[in-house]
């Protein structure tokens, strides 16, 4: 799957926990999310928007789809952890492998 394609109509560089929801079409839950980000597994880049709110940068969100994707399949595309610190820097080094 290319998860390029569900943001292709996305007009802001950020995207919040609840469109993520909406617009991954369930596949990403704001309480998994608020879950993984609690134990340093979340999305890389996170910003609090305000109060209850959490917005993450879409390339971001992309990579740890990605990332998420290939450890179900088995994959060995990543290492062994996707969001956190190097999310998208360890995506874009597999990429050129």
């Amino acid at each position: 799957m290319n998860f390029k394609d569900l943001f292709k109509d996305w007009k802001s560089e950020w995207i919040t926990r609840d469109e993520l929801f909406k617009v991954t079409g369930g596949m990403l839950r704001a309480t998994t999310l608020r879950t993984y980000d609690s134990q340093g597994k979340g999305i890389k880049g996170k910003e609090s928007i305000g109060p209850k709110q959490v917005a993450y940068p879409v390339k971001e969100v992309i990579a740890y789809m990605e990332c998420r994707a290939a450890k179900q399949s088995n994959s060995p595309l990543t290492a062994n952890f996707c969001g956190g610190q190097d999310s998208v820097t360890n995506a874009q080094s597999n990429d050129n492998d």
